[in-house]
């Protein structure tokens, strides 16, 4: 046995030696298991850790980012034209007498223009822009490398799309209309005047009888 482990010595007999083998495959084997643990551990908390963020920034309603991750968005674009001259505009989407429609058809006729609205406008978006429900009743629209003479022609389109749409509720047939506000980046002093330039052109929209697309 000596001969074949060497660096076993005459003064250990074979119950030691297989004693200590036994110990050390044991040992080996613990470390194995405990490192596949400890990995599995990592991985589930990587998996919570991202379905935590995931439920913090999505309205749960519509299944769109919410307002934080549209703000969290904005910020780093704004970053980008900063340092890369990278353009962008916003559409501010207002649903025109949705407050009317809620109390006379109730919330779930509510929600349901919510939801039809939100994926309508999901599917008609080129990849790299983002939208995102901003407030009870609007959404915003971020069009990446998009000048503000192009952004109105995005919005109307998407405007005429929601008008076709048609909800039904008490016998009635509810037509959908949206007053949108644009604004782009390069027209704008900051984040908070880019807002306010779209909430104006809103504003207006809603002034001039709703169901249109104005650009700042």
């Amino acid at each position: 046995l000596n001969d074949t482990v060497p660096f076993v010595t005459r003064q250990y007999d074979s119950s030691i030696i297989m004693y200590f083998l036994s110990s050390y495959t044991i040992l080996a084997m613990f470390s194995l298991t405990m490192g596949s643990s400890f990995f599995n551990r990592l991985k589930s908390y990587d998996t919570l850790s991202s379905k935590a963020y995931d439920a913090a920034h999505r309205d749960i309603l519509t299944d769109l980012p919410n307002r934080q991750h549209m703000e969290e968005c904005l910020k780093i674009k704004n970053q980008q034209y900063r340092l890369w001259d990278q353009s962008f505009s916003l559409a501010l989407i207002d649903i025109d007498n949705f407050k009317n429609t809620n109390d006379r058809y109730g919330r779930d006729i509510g929600d349901k223009i919510l939801q039809s609205i939100a994926e309508l406008i999901k599917k008609e978006l080129r990849e790299g822009d983002l939208i995102a429900r901003w407030s009870g009743k609007q959404f915003i629209l971020l069009l990446p490398n998009v000048s503000l003479e192009v952004a109105p022609k995005v919005a109307e389109r998407l405007r005429k799309k929601i008008s076709q749409l048609t909800i039904e509720s008490q016998g009635d047939q509810l037509n959908l209309t949206l007053s949108m506000g644009i604004a782009c980046i390069t027209q704008s002093n900051g984040l908070d005047d880019l807002l306010s330039c779209a909430e104006n052109a809103v504003y207006q929209a809603k002034h001039m009888g709703r169901n249109m697309v104005v650009a700042n």
